[in-house]
């Protein structure tokens, strides 16, 4: 695996911490799953908010219902 570029960021897991080590080394292998799992945990979020917008235009479906429902009582 080629090592990444160099990023400005100064964070405990930033780049720039990693940069010098050999990529076989576990440091490397822990600097690689921190990536791994703010992977994850986007994709989570990313799940979340399709959730929320589903449910979302779910409720609002529904209350264009119930108003096509009163309009048609009168």
């Amino acid at each position: 695996m080629r090592k990444p570029p160099f990023l400005g960021d100064s964070g405990p897991n930033s780049r720039a911490v990693f940069a010098h080590l050999p990529e076989n080394s576990v440091e490397w292998d822990i600097w690689r799953e921190g990536g791994r799992e703010r992977k994850r945990k986007r994709e989570g979020k990313r799940e979340r908010e399709k959730e929320k917008e589903e449910t979302r235009k779910k409720r609002k479906r529904k209350g264009k219902e119930r108003k096509n429902e009163r309009t048609r009582e009168r």
